[in-house]
């Protein structure tokens, strides 16, 4: 049988001590998280934001249903705690312009054809750009949120729309046989559309009609500028990189996972949108683009890039029914040790510090969801025949 002896107490001593220090620093690397709307939002003052410019929020699974409002909440915080005014979304320009027209113009015809045309889908997504077109909509000039696309075009639908509201009411000329492509594959579905709240599929429209207006459309573009130049306007230059990301797309194929191709693309993005002046920005992406040597990870460590050193990492996960967190052991290990912290119903937003292993991660915070469902459809959702 063990015995203690004197060597022992002290010792247990020690170790007790020890462990009660550590657990006390391991509580002030660790806050609940408050993301409701109209609520004050509490959490986010662990955030260390000095000499800081860009925070990148990383999904280990799209689409969980409290992401939405987690974007709002933390924007709003960075916008006051360091003016930051841009949201960088993880898909193509068509989307970030149809937002940030409906940011201007709060037409809630135009977000149901948002929901019916992008991957913002669920009514979790409604609600956001809701909110924030609300919330935008009292900010001084100066002060207004934009959003910008880091990414391809990762869905043609929300291209067709997009391209049909710049083309309302213009005359199509009969040498501009690939807008009228775009015109005629977006009346030909608008009586069957119009039943529905939001299409989740992909290629609602004809993938190789879709295919070859483009293609024809930007070698038209390319043939006889002026002409689109005076049918576009200042928006061709925005029409020109829709439709070339577009055909990226097409070349992409999204569900084969060619990562590297595609990551490249979106790295000197993000660097596009630094260069244009917008120097803090939020950016919500995919965990693997957050990956080492991914692009995320590059912008805030190559040597290169401007923001090295400049960049906040959050990754976040969700708690699953059997009580561990997805593709996060060590998170589920802390979890067990702070169950007050870790409640039923409580978002947690932990600091990495590393004042012990389980704070030590490859990112700077990760936010620890309370559950780990998703968006809800609207209950008329096409999802295919």
């Amino acid at each position: 049988m063990w015995q203690i002896n004197h060597y022992t107490v002290p010792l247990l001593s020690v170790l007790l001590l020890n462990f009660t220090i550590a657990r006390g620093q391991q509580t002030g690397s660790i806050a609940n998280l408050n993301v409701e709307y109209h609520q004050p939002d509490t959490g986010f003052d662990i955030l260390n934001m000095k000499s800081k410019d860009v925070v990148i929020v990383s999904e280990n699974a799209h689409n969980r249903i409290d992401m939405p409002r987690t974007t709002l909440k933390l924007l709003q915080h960075l916008h006051e705690v360091n003016n930051t005014r841009a949201l960088v979304i993880e898909a193509g320009a068509s989307t970030a312009w149809l937002i940030n027209r409906f940011l201007n113009t709060q037409d809630t015809l135009l977000l149901r054809d948002i929901a019916r045309h992008t991957f913002y889908w669920g009514i979790e997504h409604r609600e956001l750009w809701l909110e924030l077109a609300k919330w935008n909509g009292q900010l001084s000039a100066d002060k207004k949120i934009k959003v910008f696309s880091a990414d391809i075009e990762i869905k043609q639908e929300s291209v067709v729309l997009a391209l049909n509201i710049l083309m309302q009411q213009k005359d199509i000329e009969a040498s501009m046989s690939g807008l009228k492509i775009f015109r005629d594959v977006f009346k030909e579905r608008s009586e069957h559309r119009n039943q529905f709240d939001a299409l989740n599929v992909n290629y609602y429209y004809d993938k190789d009609r879709c295919e070859i207006a483009a293609n024809q459309t930007l070698k038209d573009i390319n043939d006889r500028p002026n002409e689109y130049m005076s049918f576009f306007g200042t928006d061709l230059s925005f029409v020109r990189i829709m439709l070339q990301d577009l055909l990226s797309q097409y070349n992409y194929n999204y569900n084969d996972r060619k990562f590297i191709w595609r990551d490249k693309i979106i790295y000197q993005k993000l660097l596009d949108i630094h260069a244009s002046g917008v120097t803090k920005f939020m950016y919500v992406v995919g965990e693997k683009h957050t990956y080492i040597g991914a692009s995320s990870h590059r912008l805030g460590h190559e040597a290169t890039s401007l923001l090295k050193g400049r960049v906040v990492l959050i990754k976040s996960t969700g708690k699953k029914s059997n009580g561990t967190f997805q593709e996060a052991g060590e998170l589920t290990k802390l979890s067990r040790l702070f169950p007050e912290k870790f409640c039923e119903g409580c978002h947690v937003i932990i600091h990495n510090d590393g004042t012990s292993k389980l704070l030590t991660q490859s990112s700077d915070y990760t936010i620890a969801f309370k559950n780990d469902d998703h968006v809800r459809r609207f209950k008329k959702t096409f999802i295919g025949e």
